[in-house]
């Protein structure tokens, strides 16, 4: 299937129908019936913004602060428009809500302009709508609100048409509600919800990193349409030419569900969350899902150097991450199984009507950067679009947080962005472990987020912040739940894993953090091969340790935490740029155990036992896409795994999330 294709399929992920398009047509309907569709595109522009690496590189470095001709539209900006000159500011993403609020600040009076403030459509789809046109004079400010803008975005012009002086503003979008805390229902049934939880999962990742590496789309519709055939070049390399890197250059071609690499447990370019697999996971156990919303901007640079972005898909990472939200609420909007839930209750009344409760969070390196307005304000509109969790810090240090050590690749861009973001610091102290930890606007984060009954996740933080926030949580607010969302133990890793993941595991220290606080810890369900698990004193372990990069490895893990008396869910991290877990059985059995020891390995594991049909994939095919996660957890039973912790943990998830709202909380032991 050609590209251009495969991006209006990738495109529609935005959402099959406007529902906003009518009202919009109506509150605008006398703004734009006088004009012309010529005096409309000269009004309201393209609704274009051609990302390529020379505007996402400034858009990095000067945080939008540019006078390239077209400007991302943010939560707050400055400009200065010369006379006799003009800007002009886009939405990169769609609106989730139906309404903003303009507020216009006058920063001098040498000079006025023309305001023009228009609505797009999707790319491709029907003609501008305008919503304003008013001249402000000199030193006039101004306040307007507009509606009918979900599914649409903004675009503002302003107009010097001074001979002298130049015209400055401050320019203030506000959501509804903006910073006000969800109150919640709280009438639900109080039976407990029953499955398993899913706490890291990309679901929308085909719509990060410009839309140019996952290949398919995890959106509802015929199958043939959201999992096209891919031709190999046509997505998930990073150069027009060859590298003789395998994970940079092209594939040979794959064809969801015929070729033996699409899905595979080490595909990492492919889509692994369909809504076809996601919704038979949900039928067969998993209870609950925490969709986290990701981009990494150099990814998306390399991905424009390859020239495999797809038009009108965000590189940068606050707008993808508003473009992947507005999918989901699409798929929430579109579908009878799928919500998106706001609060504990909303997700107890989601399950009990049989649906499957997906909760929002962000994992971004370039958190609420200030070049796009205050960070709470920021903090606030996701809030508002229904996110409910956060990390402070993904792979590089931010504003608010020292990020983990782990792959080395990662040290230099860490350094190259504390070169140009002063306030972002950077040391390399041992090289093992992040000597930055939570600075103080961290604090103040993590206190609105408790403000604001939002879970703090740990996950990707240094040592020394987990520590820190910890101790806040501890002293300051009762015990606040702490969970981290995907992760290892760092005592079982094999010397290799502790090389390569470093400080990005629990420790025994940090496992006091999260069952003292309440909260839980994500098994990321990747194939690295793990140590034994030593049973305390008098104990018995439950899985032999002999079938390497498989369930029996993961097992491992899942042991340990239980004998902690920590929480367990699962963290697949599905579209996360993580090979999953190998098979059992067949020519890939053990895939990570020593050559010399593989044979042994694979003997050792008998025959293949009864089970599901999910089972029976599952024991050649590996944890390979999202319908598969259920089968994990049948097979670790049959090893002799007691899963009776990670059984119910979507329970145990809203368990902790009541926990955020109750005021009388208290450590517990």
């Amino acid at each position: 299937m050609q590209k251009s294709v495969f991006a209006l399929s990738l495109l529609m992920a935005w959402g099959g129908s406007l529902p906003g398009l009518a009202q919009t047509a109506a509150a605008a309907q006398k703004q734009t019936a006088t004009h012309s569709a010529a005096e409309l595109k000269s009004l309201c522009g393209s609704g274009t913004y051609r990302y390529n690496l020379w505007n996402q590189n400034l858009n990095e470095i000067l945080e939008n602060g540019s006078q390239l001709p077209l400007r991302r539209l943010v939560t707050a900006q400055q400009t200065r428009v010369p006379a006799g000159q003009q800007r002009q500011f886009l939405q990169m993403a769609p609106n989730s809500l139906d309404s903003q609020t303009l507020s216009i600040n006058a920063q001098n009076a040498a000079a006025g302009a023309r305001l023009i403030v228009c609505s797009h459509p999707m790319p491709g789809q029907n003609a501008p709508v305008l919503l304003d046109d008013f001249t402000l004079a000199a030193g006039q400010g101004a306040r307007r609100k507009y509606s009918g803008l979900k599914d649409r975005r903004l675009f503002l012009k302003i107009v010097n048409e001074a001979s002298t002086g130049t015209a400055a503003y401050q320019l203030d979008w506000q959501l509804p509600g903006e910073g006000a805390v969800w109150q919640p229902d709280t009438k639900a049934n109080p039976a407990p919800i029953k499955g398993f939880a899913d706490i890291h999962v990309h679901h929308a990742g085909s719509l990060a990193f410009g839309g140019g590496w996952y290949w398919g789309s995890h959106r509802e519709g015929p199958v043939a349409l959201r999992m096209p055939a891919c031709d190999g070049h046509n997505h998930g390399t990073v150069a027009p030419f060859k590298t003789g890197v395998k994970l940079l250059d092209a594939h040979p071609p794959q064809r969801f569900g015929e070729t033996a690499a699409w899905p595979h447990w080490k595909d990492i370019k492919h889509e692994q969350v369909s809504a076809e697999a996601l919704k038979s996971a949900h039928q067969n156990g998993l209870g609950l899902m925490m969709a986290s919303l990701v981009n990494n901007q150099w990814l998306a640079g390399a991905v424009l150097f390859g020239n495999q972005q797809v038009e009108g898909v965000p590189a940068n990472d606050m707008d993808s991450l508003k473009l992947q939200l507005h999918s989901l609420w699409e798929m929430h909007h579109n579908t009878d199984w799928y919500r998106i839930v706001r609060d504990p209750w909303e997700a107890r009344r989601a399950a009990a009507a049989g649906q499957l409760p997906v909760v929002l969070a962000l994992e971004v390196d370039h958190l609420f950067p200030e070049g796009d307005g205050p960070w709470k304000q920021q903090l606030h509109d996701f809030y508002a679009m229904g996110v409910r969790s956060l990390q402070l810090a993904h792979q590089y240090n931010t504003h608010f947080s020292g990020a983990a050590f782990h792959r080395d690749i990662f040290k230099p861009m860490g350094y190259i962005k504390a070169l140009f973001k002063p306030g972002i610091g950077f040391e390399a102290g041992n090289g093992f472990y992040n000597p930055v930890g939570l600075s103080p606007l961290g604090y103040e984060l993590i206190d609105e987020m408790v403000r604001l009954n939002m879970l703090i996740d740990m996950s990707h933080l240094s040592i020394a912040a987990q520590r820190e926030i910890y101790a806040y949580v501890r002293d300051k607010h009762q015990g606040y739940p702490l969970y981290n969302s995907h992760t290892r133990y760092g005592p079982i890793l094999t010397q290799a894993g502790v090389q390569e993941l470093k400080e990005f595991v629990v420790t025994p220290e940090t496992a006091v953090f999260y069952r003292r606080t309440g909260g839980m810890v994500g098994l990321r369900t990747g194939e690295h091969p793990m140590r034994d698990f030593a049973p305390p004193s008098g104990g018995k372990q439950q899985v032999a340790n002999n079938c390497d990069g498989s369930s029996r490895s993961l097992a491992q893990i899942y042991e340990a935490w239980d004998a902690h008396g920590l929480s367990i869910a699962l963290a697949s991290d599905f579209n996360g740029f993580i090979s999953q877990a190998g098979p059992r059985y067949g020519p890939e059995a053990c895939p990570n155990a020593p050559p010399e020891q593989r044979a042994a390995q694979i003997a050792a594991q008998g025959s293949p036992p009864a089970g599901s049909e999910q089972l029976q994939r599952f024991h050649t095919q590996g944890l390979a896409h999202m319908d598969l996660l259920p089968a994990l957890i049948e097979d670790w039973r049959a090893t002799g795994l007691d899963t009776r912790n990670i059984d119910h943990s979507a329970e145990a998830f809203l368990k902790m999330w009541e926990r955020a709202y109750d005021p009388n909380r208290t450590l517990l032991p």
